[in-house]
């Protein structure tokens, strides 16, 4: 449940707020503020223990009201003491604090009318201590009925009917394993080894099973058994995870155990003396739950040392990996938790499904046990199955039955699919002196497992290799279970009861020998962690004779650790244009004879796969097997009731748990883009930023850290990159370098909308949504017509999130848009909008009175002036102003007062009212600056600004402009991540100017130069710079360009454009350009001959040649390029066309050079 993280992220900024002495000092009393802090404090364990019931039921669609509807109101209390406090201390109630007045050109510092309007409304110093008692006293009420929601012995099993939430009614059947399937001989078992005496020691008991299997459940139920309770005097419960922090863990245990401090943060050697002092007399019981690694204890476990006496300490322990257990429990006892056999699951089953409700005639009861017995032996999956079946018509479940042995109806078809040429000889080529992995990764859906399948079965793959063995990793992998499979296939006379007597290191040894000179394929199928081919890496020797690793995985992560250098294969989804063509080849394996009506029914059913290739492989398999006149009688109920019979559903169940397995923290991030339009390309910086104004990034791990927000949220944001639930370009992913835009898929998105609605996190706004009061709401302008959208603005909006794409349509008018007054929206922070024509060019009314906004952006807007109350946005971090590019903005010149702002994008075309230059020299704290033009601002006043992470110039010719910036560019070298400088008009007709130039091209801190003007040649690189691309324009250079720059290591962009060159032969040189992404040669007059030698360029993947006269030919050497995708041809001679056009059986002599992969995309060819 993303909620009572959300409350947690209010929780720091308050007690952020509430520490700042200055303000307190003055505004409220040392004794309230202690109250306030402690109620505060309170509320963090009960909202984790809740958290965890909330989050197995959020599973199921599931909601205990009572416990969600007080999370609620207490996000509402929490936001309110926010707005409170925050507009307290800017209104001046008593001390100031960081960046809180308004500072006037010429004057002293003042307080400007609005916020006195604002204060005086809301926060004035007379009632500002009455209003947060209050508050305060609404939190205590709050406290007192959580706790009474975590006694778990009253909440009986029940069915919930979720339609009255305003979800799709679906009748969910949630149940309490422990009431339902009590494991009463683990508890009583769990409750012994826990409360009987031992010696002064540590003990250690650990709770074993994969996931689903009930360890949390089991491990809650002892922990609030009563005698477990009475016989400790101190008790700390505590989520460890996958993605541990030692601080989180400490903080959490000591708060669990009651502990405080009057100091603001205590380090991590205080927090381990305090922990210790507490428990060093007493009796204590420490729960660690879901434990991936050992280092989890190990580094606290200095903490808990004997104590002495009969005082014992017990730690108890879940996790999924049994080697773990058995290194934390050798001188314990490990509790392994088993799955259920067939007689539990059919017990459990009737019991769950009398409680939904589900009656069985004898003919539904003989499907029903099949279909249960097909389930495994997670109580969980048994629920899931219920669920489902209590959705289904009794004649669906035969269908159901059918398809549910997924592994065969994936691979059925799979022989259609092309298999790339590349992986086959990465497996069956070349040898190396250490070991070779070649790593599949794809999200859920792409399929990874069959096409390493069809890998592994492929006869020259199998021709190829002495020994081949498969391995299913999986999430709750097992070192011993994975040795012991790869015995099983290569070591025939194996007995299991031999293999039960080796232990781990000699099944290892035994693996090791059975490999040693033998050429070897094996391959990690779903390969979930790192750890999981850490712990197996030892048993495969290198031969030097070809051996091969095959691993699949989601997560792009454990990709590169597995395969170093080698090689990784990105599976994306696939366009409809692809998702129609396979369609097509498997429907024809089955000697479907089809028409282009068919086709054209087919192409409108695979829009509804998603692109994801399982699926459209399990629809394709239904079609083969239905006659074609058939098939249209699919489109009308297949994206709903056949969803689940192709396999949709268990995308989205897949997709789920990798949702459930995220870090906390990451989880309402990614939520939060599900605000945005289906298939839309977000920016990754915009999207930080909007987490950060939404306050879903923590402040305490930047602190720790020594990060600033941006660097936090872009680590978060990769997280969500590497375990694919964001779909990022798969150049950038093989590059190891900041991602520019992500995407999520349909099925992510769809995600993402149906958990927030859930969670009450967002809204997007549809015909017929609830005017109920939201915190944020997304508003898509062009799916609503003419619906008036005043109503679902309530003064509670925090955030607020418009879209409107119709000006990328290619309309030529576009209709304005009459945006309401947005007067009453006084606590909102984000305010967004994208693509929005405002009628007039001018915003709307009442934005001046947003004076707690975080947030402001008008990407893409048709705007033409900005009003002079934008000054009073004093806590704004982030302000984008770049409008459509044909608009010129009028800006009045009152930014220089926005001293929080971090993030500054500037409009390509601005005017200031009384055409003066454009101040900025307030804005100390810019870790962004775009499109900064030293037209109309002052190039000395960027100096102010050090901390700058990216920057963005454009200078005209000026060359002690140019000396400024660069100067500046200097002094923020340790943390700039991204430079880019536009040079106009700069002709080198001076050796000081021609001087300055070798300065520019020599410089380890520039990322990006256009550089326009005579230069006559260039450089040579002293050093290697860091350039990624490079334009120029009018550079006139009489030597070939590409001998200098084909030596820049991470160039990826080059455009050589108007007379750049005037020589007449080019050359890319063998083995150059390894990073080069996109190539553009235009207007190169003279340019006749171009050679590409062999191994040059290999990752070109756009080639852009126009209005170069004198070529006649594409370069031989572009033939080896595999990754070319895109040739731009446009106003090129006749005869250099036809040799890349086949007509009536004419010319096309060059076609072969291109690979078949290349799309060739021509423009006028009339030149000659």
């Amino acid at each position: 449940m993303t909620t009572t993280i959300r409350v947690s992220g209010v929780l720091e900024r308050l007690q952020y707020l509430f520490e700042q002495v200055d303000f307190f000092s003055q505004s409220i009393a040392e004794d309230n503020k202690s109250l306030v802090v402690g109620k505060l404090w309170e509320l963090i364990p009960i909202l984790k223990d809740g958290e965890g019931l909330i989050d197995a039921r959020s599973k199921y669609n599931v909601r205990d009201e009572n416990f969600v509807k007080q999370v609620r109101q207490l996000e509402k209390i929490l936001y309110r003491m926010e707005d409170l406090v925050e507009s307290h201390q800017v209104g001046g109630g008593g001390g100031g604090g960081e960046g809180v007045a308004v500072a006037s050109r010429g004057q002293g510092r003042t307080k400007n009318s609005i916020f006195k309007k604002f204060i005086d409304r809301k926060a004035n110093s007379n009632n500002f201590q009455a209003d947060l008692s209050s508050l305060t006293d609404q939190i205590d009420r709050i406290l007192t009925l959580l706790q009474d929601y975590l006694v778990f012995d009253e909440m009986p099993a029940r069915i919930v009917d979720i339609g009255d939430m305003g979800l799709s009614r679906r009748p969910c059947v949630y149940y309490e394993e422990n009431r339902i399937m009590r494991r009463e001989r683990d508890e009583e078992e769990l409750v012994f080894a826990l409360t009987r005496t031992t010696a002064s020691r540590i003990e250690i008991i650990s709770i074993c099973g994969m996931g689903g299997i009930g360890k949390t459940t089991l491990a809650k139920t002892v922990f609030n058994d009563v005698r477990v309770k009475c016989h400790f005097h101190r008790h700390a419960w505590v989520s460890v995870g996958l993605d541990f922090r030692i601080r989180d863990i400490l903080e959490t245990i000591f708060h669990e155990l009651g502990l405080s401090s009057s100091e603001k943060q205590l380090n991590l050697e205080d927090l381990e003396q305090e922990i210790y002092r507490a428990l060093k007399s007493n009796r204590w019981l420490l729960v660690l739950d879901e434990i991936w690694s050992i280092q989890a204890w190990e580094t606290i476990r200095s903490i808990f040392e004997p104590s002495g006496g009969k005082y014992d300490g017990k730690v108890l322990v879940t996790t999924r990996n049994r080697d773990i257990a058995l290194s934390l429990s050798a001188e314990g006892r490990i509790h392994d938790l088993g799955f259920l056999d067939d007689d539990q699951k059919w017990e459990l089953f009737n019991r769950l499904a009398q409680l939904g409700g589900l009656e069985l005639n004898s003919y539904q009861e003989i499907f029903a046990r099949r279909i249960v017995r097909q389930s495994g032996g997670l109580p969980l999956a048994i629920a899931e199955v219920v669920d489902m079946l209590m959705l289904k018509s009794s004649d669906e479940w035969e269908i159901l039955l059918q398809y549910s042995d997924v592994e065969r109806s994936r691979t059925q078809g799979f022989e259609a699919v092309t298999i790339p040429s590349e992986l086959v000889s990465a497996l069956t080529e070349g040898s190396s002196t250490n070991l070779e992995v070649i790593s599949i990764c794809g999200m859920v859906g792409t399929d990874n497992t069959s096409l390493a399948r069809t890998l592994y079965n492929n006869s020259k793959v199998m021709n190829h290799f002495n020994i081949r063995a498969w391995v299913n990793v999986t999430q709750e992998f097992q070192t011993r279970d994975m040795l012991v499979s790869i015995l099983n296939q290569v070591w025939p006379s194996s007995s299991e009861e031999l293999l039960t007597r080796m232990d781990k290191m000699e099944l290892a040894e035994k693996v090791y020998k059975l490999l040693k000179e033998k050429r070897w394929l094996v391959v990690l199928d779903d390969t979930w962690s790192i750890e999981a081919w850490e712990s197996i890496r030892v048993a495969f020797p290198v031969n030097n004779f070809g051996e091969r690793i095959l691993v699949t995985t989601q997560y792009t992560d454990v990709a590169e650790c597995t395969s170093g250098d080698g090689h990784i294969h990105y599976l994306g989804v696939l366009n409809d244009e692809q998702s129609s063509e396979l369609i097509k080849r498997i429907a024809q394996l089955g000697e479907a004879v089809l028409n282009s009506e068919h086709l054209q029914i087919a192409r409108k059913i695979v829009r509804q796969s998603g692109g994801l290739l399982s699926s459209i492989i399990l629809l394709a398999n239904m079609l083969k097997s239905k006659p074609t006149d058939e098939w249209e009688s699919l489109l009308g109920h297949s994206a709903a009731e056949t969803s689940g019979t192709l396999g949709f559903q268990e995308v989205r169940s897949s997709l789920e748990l990798s949702y459930y397995g995220l870090q906390d923290v990451l989880k309402p991030c990614l939520l939060y883009m599900g605000n945005f339009p289906e298939g839309y390309k977000i920016e990754v910086d915009k999207l930080c930023q909007l987490w950060i104004a939404e306050g879903l990034i923590s402040p305490k791990e930047c602190n720790i850290n020594g990060k600033t927000m941006m660097e936090v949220a872009e680590k978060y944001f990769d997280q969500l990159a590497a375990r694919n639930l964001v779909q990022v370009p798969k150049d950038e992913m093989s590059n190891h370098q900041n991602f520019r835009y992500g995407s999520l898929h349909e099925v992510v998105r769809d995600i993402c909308i149906t958990k927030a609605k859930e969670e009450e996190f967002f809204e997007v706004l549809m015909p017929g949504s609830s005017k109920d009061s939201v915190f944020r709401r997304a508003i898509f302008l062009d799916k609503l017509g003419d619906m008036d959208i005043r109503p679902y603005l309530g003064e509670d909006l925090r955030t607020l999130l418009f879209f409107d794409s119709f000006h990328q349509s290619g309309e030529q008018y576009v209709f304005p848009r009459a945006i309401p007054d947005l007067t009453n929206l006084k606590w909102i922070r984000v305010l967004h909008f994208d693509g929005v024509t405002f009628k007039g060019g001018k915003l709307p009314s009442g934005i001046g009175n947003l004076v707690l906004l975080r947030y402001l952006s008008f990407r893409d807007c048709y705007l033409t002036e900005i009003p002079s109350s934008i000054s009073n946005f004093l806590f704004l971090l982030t302000l984008d102003l770049r409008v459509r590019k044909l608009c010129r903005v009028t800006i009045p010149n009152v930014l220089f007062k926005l001293e929080r702002l971090k993030h500054l994008y500037l409009p390509l075309n601005i005017r200031t009212p009384n055409h003066d230059k454009l101040q900025l020299d307030g804005m100390k704290q810019l870790e962004i600056l775009e499109n900064f033009d030293t037209r109309v601002c002052n190039a000395g006043e960027i100096f102010m600004s050090t901390s700058l992470r990216i920057l963005e110039v454009t200078v005209q010719g000026n060359l002690d402009d140019l000396e400024k910036i660069f100067k500046c560019i200097e002094a923020n070298a340790n943390h700039l991540r991204k430079t880019s400088i536009n040079i106009k008009n700069f002709d080198c007709y001076s050796e000081e100017r021609l001087s300055f130039i070798e300065k520019v091209f020599s410089s380890r801190v520039l990322h990006i130069l256009r550089l326009e003007g005579r230069i006559g040649r260039l450089p040579l690189f002293e050093t290697s710079p860091m350039f990624t691309e490079i334009y120029l324009n009018g550079s006139l250079l009489d030597e070939d360009p590409m001998q200098a720059l084909e030596t820049l290591p991470h160039l990826r962009v080059l455009a050589l454009e108007t007379e750049a060159y005037i020589g007449k032969e080019m050359c890319c040189s063998l083995s150059y350009f390894q990073e080069l992404r996109s190539l553009k040669l235009s207007n190169l007059y003279n340019l006749e001959a171009w050679e590409v030698e062999e191994e040059a360029m290999p990752k070109l993947s756009t080639l852009t040649i126009e209005n170069c006269r004198g070529m006649k030919m594409l370069p031989e050497g572009l033939e080896s390029i595999d990754n070319l995708r895109k040739l731009e041809i446009r106003m090129m001679p006749k005869g250099f066309v036809s040799r890349l056009q086949k007509i009536d059986g004419e010319g096309g002599e060059d076609l072969h050079i291109i690979n078949t992969n290349c799309t060739i995309e021509f423009g006028s060819a009339n030149v000659l």
